[in-house]
């Protein structure tokens, strides 16, 4: 990016997402101080959209990417993974590039030396690296607890950019 642009995610700088931010904590803690608990509900509305906005804020800054963890073969060429939720916890989805059949599948290592687990990936024939592309900001949670996180904008992720390779 040009040192002169601004960088913006959906419309936005970062200062404006700021700024509509900070306007989401003043009017909760407006809030409190007119009615203390009574408005917990919009008081814990208003701080949760404003969490919302500092996502979209620092996604901005990045201009609009963020870094994800993708699959790689053992010569560091990607595999054309993204993770799921199966019934047995979280696992590598492989598929083909051109059609997005799946062609199989990768669980990690859960070992709890990150060494020891990048030697039993490989044993498997892969390595967990980063790459880096488009995001959106996504939320999560329940009723009661609402998280945002940063998502690829492809969940395939064909456009990334390598960052490392695992190796």
């Amino acid at each position: 990016m040009a040192e002169n642009q601004t960088a913006v995610y959906e419309g936005r700088t970062a200062e404006e997402w700021r700024a509509m931010a900070t306007g989401n904590h003043k009017r909760a803690a407006e809030s409190f101080d007119r009615c203390d608990t009574d408005g917990f509900l919009s008081q814990w509305a208003a701080t949760t959209v404003a969490r919302e906005y500092e996502l979209k804020a620092e996604l901005a800054e990045q201009g609009g990417v963020d870094t994800f963890r993708a699959l790689f073969d053992l010569e560091g060429n990607r595999v054309y993974a993204h993770q799921v939720e199966t019934q047995f916890g979280t696992s590598w989805r492989l598929f083909d590039k051109d059609t997005q059949e799946t062609v199989g599948w990768f669980s990690e290592s859960k070992a709890q030396k990150e060494e020891t687990a990048r030697k039993n990936n490989a044993k498997k024939g892969f390595y967990v690296g980063t790459v880096k592309c488009e995001a959106r900001v996504l939320s999560g949670g329940n009723s009661t607890s609402v998280h945002y996180y940063t998502a690829p904008r492809d969940r395939y992720m064909l456009e990334a950019e390598v960052v490392d390779n695992g190796h």
